[in-house]
Parts: structure tokens; sequence; C-alpha cells
């Protein structure tokens, strides 16, 4: 295991020992060491001890790089998609959050980082509604310029921008620029991370012009401060390209996202959500290009890793299925192209709902698709 280039806090316990209660931690919380499998480090966050564990995942003790106490969650392979251990887990952090006391910061961070999971998993609407209390309870505890609170508002902008709510995702994400840039600096990850998201609001032509004008004069100054392989560089630059395409230049844009994917999966690999995006936007404007072609083995790629990561219900993954049956049909494969929209409408019914936005959206594309094949009976 590495070691942390700083000592860890001096409240973290020997082996066996619990950290002392005072006005940061209401009551005692018992401790075990970290096992030689346990990773030093999370995110930005240093793990000093574990919390509490199950065969859902492991509560850690840790602290970030101002040696502020934290607690880190991290679920086991497999159960962020698996409900029933979503349910175990939610036990786990509530026993947790029983151990470090009611309104302590750490719990509502917790929380905080549940709120995000639900917007991983395809719940955007329960997501705002968390991230909607984490951030007044943060902002309560700690303040509105903590940079806890400011990752709440950031995160509560884009899971609006995810429910369909651009507009509100466009004013929130505004106020947090400009809030982010005052506190941590224009250079900072984050702030820069507020930038690329607000920009990714605007759906206008003329807007993604302006967005991708914005974009491209900030780059070689953030990458500068960076480094040009950080994956905050990384993720700008992919909103660069993918605004470009939304502002008329498609050849421009898929031929940087190429490029830009390309230094993705270098350096965090093909599966990381930034890279997974992107080769979801790349294969969309391929095929609303004209070039189903090569959007296809695209497609075909992504739709294995999103089964593989997210599971086969998961509302990215049930997307892709649909992008996969209108590019069928852009080939010419009607026929294929109507089963697996049949194939997915059964399947959108048993696993979310006969009336969710997506089994909608299949109903749609399937009534154009018979639509354009004169089959107006059957649309």
């Amino acid at each position: 295991m590495s070691t942390p280039p700083y000592p860890p806090p001096s409240d973290v316990p020997p082996e066996g020992g619990s950290v002392p209660a005072g006005p940061e931690n209401p009551a005692a919380v018992p401790l075990t060491p970290l096992l030689s499998d346990d990773p030093a480090k999370v995110g930005d966050f240093w793990l000093d001890a574990r919390l509490v564990a199950a065969p859902s995942g492991i509560g850690f003790a840790g602290h970030d790089s101002g040696n502020t106490p934290v607690m880190v969650l991290l679920l086991s392979e497999g159960a962020s998609n698996d409900a029933a251990a979503r349910d175990r887990f939610r036990e786990v952090a509530t026993t947790a959050a029983a151990r470090w006391g009611e309104g302590h910061p750490d719990v509502v961070r917790a929380q905080h980082g549940w709120a995000r999971w639900e917007a991983a998993a395809g719940d955007p609407d329960s997501a705002v509604t968390a991230l909607a209390c984490v951030t007044a309870d943060l902002g309560r505890l700690l303040g509105a310029d903590d940079p806890s609170t400011l990752a709440a508002r950031h995160d509560l902008g884009v899971a609006r921008g995810q429910r369909g709510d651009f507009v509100g995702a466009a004013a929130d994400l505004a106020a947090v620029l400009a809030d982010r840039e005052r506190v941590l600096g224009r250079w900072h990850p984050d702030t820069l991370l507020t930038l690329a998201e607000h920009a990714s609001t605007a759906l206008e032509t003329r807007a993604a012009g302006e967005q991708v004008d914005r974009l491209t004069a900030v780059l070689p100054d953030a990458a500068a401060a960076l480094g040009t392989d950080h994956h905050v560089v990384l993720r700008l630059r992919a909103e660069t390209e993918s605004l470009r395409c939304n502002a008329g230049d498609v050849a421009g844009g898929t031929a940087g996202m190429t490029t830009v994917l390309a230094d993705l999966v270098r350096t965090v690999g093909p599966d990381h959500p930034d890279a997974l995006v992107l080769r979801n936007n790349l294969a969309v404007q391929l095929s609303l290009a004209g070039r189903a072609d090569e959007a296809a083995p695209l497609y075909a790629g992504l739709l294995g890793s999103q089964r593989r990561i997210l599971g086969p219900t998961h509302p990215n993954t049930l997307l892709t299925r649909i992008n996969v049956a209108f590019n069928r049909d852009l080939l010419g494969d009607l026929a294929a192209a109507l089963a697996e929209y049949d194939t997915l409408v059964a399947d959108i019914g048993r696993a979310l709902s006969p009336d969710h936005e997506v089994a909608r959206r299949v109903r749609m594309n399937r009534a154009t698709a018979l639509g354009r094949s004169g089959d107006a009976a059957g649309a």
C-alpha cells in the first residue's frame, strides 16, 4: 500500500481503536485497520481505517488533502446494478450515519454520495430531490462557500439537466460557476468541470457555437494549469467537439471527438464514464450525419460495455439499444430495427414501466420507421 505524502490526521486510532468523541465527532466510532487489498486513496480522499463492512460495500474513515475527516462508502463489484444490494448498502450507510451522529457533516456528505449514485443509476428525479436536501443541509452546516456545498450544488444542476430541465440546469450551473471561480479560482479542476457542464446545456445552434468559442479560448490555459492529459481538460475538449457538431460543423466535430476519445482511452480507459459518454456522442453524430456504417461498430462496442458496467436495464443501456435500432433502419434493415423496437418495449415494460420516457421514445421511433417505409397503418 502506498504511503500518503503527508501524515494522516492525529486522531486516527491505532488498530482496534476509535475516533475520540468531540465537537466534530459526537460519538466514538469503532474502527478497524485497512486490509492489504484496500485502496490507499479513492478520488481525492485518503483512507485511514475501516468503519463498517458488508457484502454490498465498505465504509471507510478517511481525510482529504486538508486533513478534513471524511467518510467514504465503496460498493462491491456488481452491487451498483443490484437493487437488493443497493438496499442493503443503504442500511450500511444508515448504520454508519448512526455511529457518526445525525447532522454530522460527514453523514450529509455520505448522503450526497448516495444522491449521486441515484443519478448514475438512471433516476435523476430521485437524485434532484435528494440533492436539493443535501445542498440545503451542507449550506447550513458548512456554509455556502464550502467546497462540499459547491459540489452538491454542481451535482444538483447536472441532475436537473439529466431530468430534461435544461433551463434550470443552466441557471444552477452558471451560479455555481461564478461561486467556484470566486472561491476556488478560475483554473481549479472543479471550476473547469462546472464550466464544461454549463456549456453542455447549450442546445440551440447559435448558443452551441458561442460555447465552442468560449471553451476553445479557455483550453490552452486550462491545459497549462492542469496538464494536457488531466481528465478535466479531456472533458473540456470532449464537450467542445460535441458542441461543435451541434453548431453545425459535424465533420470537424466528429474528427475532434475521435481524437479526444483516443486520448481518453489511453489515459483513463474505454470504460471511464467520460469515455462512455463520448463513445455514445460520436456514434450518434456519425449516424445522424449519414455515416451509419461507421456508427454501427461503435454502437456495438458501446452496448457491450454498458451491459457489463451499467447492466442490461440501465436507462443508458436501453437508450443505446434504441440508437442501435435507429441506426439499423438507416442502414436499410427495417425488419431488424422493428424487431429490436418490439423487444425493447417488452424489456422496458418489465424493467422500468410501460409509461417510462424511454418506452415512449421507442414507440415514437418505431412509428417513425414505419412511416418512412410507407406503412402508415402500422405506424
